[in-house]
């Protein structure tokens, strides 16, 4: 690193190498950015990489029809899954479950057109698919994730806080 550093002035254009009051100074900014550079660079090398949360939640097309979930579930919560129909309001589908693991094949080809929303309520967090049922020949079911929220639990105010509003 040091070599490095003492030969950057090498490296300037010869009018920097001149002698001069102002051709020292642009050669030591040169030197300032360079090494500035320098040390970016390695931080940005260093940086500790940040892991991806994966969701628990798998939703595929295992065919023009059908959905596939696959939910995670270590912690074995009570979950719950529901198919929903937004022209009615009808729950169509609803199943507890605790399981470490749970997959379901959901078959909309007996759905009537429409759209159909999938809800997957995993311990705080619900997760929202969007189902459309197309009615052309080549029937199909397209799926869109609409929404992963989140509930955040409560939290009590502190005792002097408490105390002080009474």
């Amino acid at each position: 690193m040091k070599n490095v550093l003492a030969s950057a002035h090498s490296f300037a254009p010869a009018a920097t190498r001149a002698d001069g009051p102002t051709s020292h100074s642009l050669a030591s900014r040169i030197r300032q950015a360079a090494l500035g550079l320098l040390l970016l660079g390695s931080i940005s090398l260093t940086t500790p990489a940040v892991a991806q949360q994966t969701s628990p939640v798998t939703v595929t097309k295992a065919d023009n029809t059908t959905l596939r979930l696959r939910i995670q579930n270590p912690e074995q919560q009570s979950n719950r899954v529901r198919v929903i129909s937004l022209t009615t309001g009808q729950t169509l589908f609803y199943e507890r479950f605790d399981a470490p693991a749970y997959g379901k094949c959901l078959d909309f080809a007996s759905m009537q057109a429409g759209d159909y929303v999938v809800l997957m309520q995993l311990g705080k967090s619900t997760h929202r698919y969007m189902v459309r049922v197309n009615s052309n020949p080549q029937f199909s079911v397209v799926l869109r994730t609409v929404k992963v929220k989140t509930r955040l639990p409560k939290q009590d105010a502190a005792p002097e806080v408490m105390a002080a509003t009474r």
